[in-house]
């Protein structure tokens, strides 16, 4: 487990630089005029899809200006928690009437569309039910540790039932089950972000859309990571139980 953890640390380093930048990124800042501009785009959006007024609190988190070096140290060793640069909390009330959004206005201004895009997409329809039980999830210990497990032995135990190695689809399909929620709340916010930026005269670049894919991937390569490993090592079993106590050759299976 340490190792997926640290692999998936370090896959992430891209998307956790940008949104730790110390300084402006040079072609497209979270800053003032960006938000202004993505923030009336927002408005539109929810005029358009017959939205009540939703109103939006930005909170600008700027980190310190460290070292590309110093930065990655810290990321590394998890000294910096990278929500406060980059995250959409809807406020405390029973109905939607609004949210926060906090963001580093250094880094690029898709993030900051990005975040909208969860405030956007949890109102309404399946993006709404979908970021319901992503919300009970995240309040759930007992829930969020079981799908957690979920992810760690179902691909091992899938892989050592199933005869044979064929089964890296069903691995896949076992280990991301349990984040299907999450990957499916994150792949909406983004839709959503890509259509904010473009109202707003803002369409994301190959590199903007390549930032979000890879922050999707962030959510992702865990589950890959252990539906991978547990594909491996369950088929390893498989055969060894196949060859050592039944003298099944598994070539043969």
């Amino acid at each position: 487990m340490r190792i997926v953890s640290d692999i998936s640390r370090i896959s992430q380093l891209p998307v956790s630089l940008e949104l730790l930048r110390g300084t402006p990124n040079p072609k497209t800042p979270s800053d003032k005029d960006a938000q202004t501009a993505l923030l009336s785009a927002f408005r539109q959006q929810q005029t358009d899809r017959g939205m009540p007024k939703y109103g939006i609190r930005v909170e600008e988190n700027t980190p310190e200006n460290l070292s590309r070096g110093e930065t990655i140290e810290k990321i590394l060793n998890k000294q910096i928690a990278s929500a406060q640069y980059a995250s959409a909390t809807p406020f405390a009330t029973k109905a939607p009437t609004g949210g926060v959004v906090k963001i580093n206005p250094n880094t690029d201004r898709a993030f900051f569309a990005h975040e909208l895009g969860h405030h956007s997409a949890a109102q309404k329809g399946l993006g709404k039910k979908i970021n319901d039980m992503r919300q009970i999830i995240s309040r759930s210990p007992a829930l969020k540790k079981a799908l957690t497990q979920a992810t760690h032995l179902g691909p091992l135990a899938a892989s050592a039932l199933i005869p044979g190695s064929g089964d890296l689809l069903t691995a896949l399909a076992i280990g991301l089950a349990p984040s299907a929620v999450t990957l499916t709340n994150e792949a909406q916010a983004s839709l959503q972000g890509l259509d904010i930026l473009k109202r707003a005269d803002m369409k994301a670049t190959a590199g903007q859309r390549a930032r979000l894919a890879g922050a999707f991937m962030s959510y992702a390569t865990p589950a890959l990571l252990y539906s991978l490993g547990g594909n491996a090592l369950g088929n390893l079993a498989d055969d060894t139980i196949a060859r050592e106590i039944y003298g099944i050759d598994p070539n043969d299976v």
